[in-house]
């Protein structure tokens, strides 16, 4: 038994003397992931479970001073970036609120409005407006109040970013008028996966919404780093074949992102890959290699917390990145198994990641959504790239996306449900784990 103990500290031990190696570059990962533990503890988010997970990390990266070194320099920024986020909102404390503005969003408790870039929600009461779901449409109200800072903030606070309610005085409902920031087309199935596919723009309760999500293959259709990334080595192969030589077919692929980005609103996933590609090729051509691809994941991450500091708590961030870095440390994991077997690792661990978040939210499961998932993703890509570019040419576009629409009308039909729901702690948990086993294995590679 003593040996055993014995023999299990000496093993710690170990890779504590080892993690002491590591350069500034191999403690960025952890020492960002710390600074956003350190900033939900102060926002008393779950604290029991985040201070046993920043005592792990820090446990785990005791013996290296780089890590407390950028750690201390992270979490001090974030830190700064917080106190002036809040000093910000509080110069819009008694404003007065007066004149015409478009809803947000509507829940059903609350109508949600922007006032100079400030959310602000009013207590909804039931069936008081008839409003027009229809995204072609704005709703338009009138309102008059005096916004107030919420006091008791909460998640739902913080991941739509709504921390004023408004004292209300008056509203009344304007009217709805035609959204002119969208792609119109004579077929209402054709005009309805257009605008998904290429302005992101979607309602809930519209039955091609439904029926993606209910395949769970919506986040293939919305846009997200996926499509960003397929614009990225697209458009860099056609520049490079028409004789632009590199870096200079990468920088202006990068250019179509930005503005393609300017278009569709600043969507977070968007963001996440903008980010991450820029600092790639900063990487590849400026730095010779110096970061990994997790170094480079996490400062991206930074940049956008830094910008917002709530931001990272948002299920678009946790599901862009999280399985962006479950990606890329199975990529890691299994560097040495041939293309196929590490393919099937990544498509089921990313699945499992994907799944996992999602059903802390919702409970609906599509048995069969990882193999429809492999099944469509190359048809869905090629028919992302055709309506980007050949949106515009009627005929084409339409006999793609009708077939399509049936295919998957088809497989709606014939699959599976089942339902359930995730705890939050198994699901931060279960990825903590894989982290962890991917910081283990690296630090018994280096003994």
């Amino acid at each position: 038994m003593r040996r055993s103990i014995k023999n299990s500290w000496s093993g710690w031990k170990n890779l504590l003397i080892i993690s002491r190696k590591n350069s500034y570059i191999n403690s960025i990962f952890y020492s960002i992931l710390s600074s956003f533990l350190l900033l939900i503890i102060i926002l008393k988010i779950n604290l029991i479970i985040t201070i046993s997970l920043f005592i792990v990390v820090c446990f785990i990266n005791f013996i290296n001073y780089r890590f407390w070194i950028l750690l201390f320099l992270f979490f001090s920024i974030l830190f700064l970036a917080l106190v002036i986020y809040n000093l910000f909102f509080l110069q819009h404390q008694n404003t007065i609120v007066n004149g015409n503005y478009e809803l947000i969003k509507n829940t059903s408790k609350t109508l949600i409005f922007k006032h100079k870039n400030i959310y602000f929600q009013i207590y909804n009461k039931k069936e008081q407006f008839e409003i027009n779901q229809n995204i072609e449409f704005k709703n338009i109200f009138y309102i008059k109040g005096i916004l107030q800072k919420i006091k008791n903030t909460n998640l739902f606070n913080y991941r739509n970013q709504i921390f004023f309610k408004l004292n209300l005085i008056e509203i009344k409902f304007v009217g709805s008028y035609v959204n002119n920031d969208f792609i119109f087309h004579k077929n209402n199935i054709v005009k309805e996966y257009l605008n998904i596919i290429v302005l992101n723009k979607y309602t809930n309760s519209s039955n091609i919404y439904k029926k993606l999500f209910d395949l769970n293959i919506i986040h293939f259709f919305t846009i997200s780093g996926f499509h960003f990334n397929l614009i990225y080595f697209f458009s860099s192969f056609v520049l490079k074949k028409i004789k632009i030589k590199q870096p200079y077919n990468e920088l202006i692929s990068i250019l179509f992102l930005i503005i393609y980005l300017l278009i569709i609103g600043f969507k977070i996933s968007a963001i996440r890959a903008t980010l991450f590609i820029i600092l790639i090729f900063l990487n590849k051509n400026f730095l010779n290699n110096k970061f990994n691809k997790i170094s480079l994941l996490s400062i991206s991450a930074f940049i956008m917390v830094i910008y917002n500091p709530y931001l990272f708590l948002s299920y678009s961030f946790i599901l862009s990145y999280v399985i962006t870095l479950i990606i890329l440390i199975t990529i890691n994991l299994f560097k040495n198994f041939n293309f196929y077997i590490k393919s099937i690792f990544i498509i089921l661990i990313a699945h499992f990641s994907s799944t996992l978040i999602i059903h802390t939210f919702q409970e609906k499961y599509n048995f069969f959504s990882i193999f429809i998932q492999i099944l469509i993703s190359p048809f869905i890509s090629i028919n992302f790239i055709l309506s980007i570019f050949l949106f515009k040419t009627n005929k084409l576009i339409e006999k793609i996306i009708i077939y399509f629409d049936n295919f998957l009308s088809l497989l709606n039909k014939s699959s599976f449900y089942i339902n359930f729901k995730v705890l939050d702690e198994i699901c931060i948990f279960l990825h903590f784990g894989f982290i962890f086993l991917y910081k283990i294995k690296n630090l018994q590679l280096k003994s």
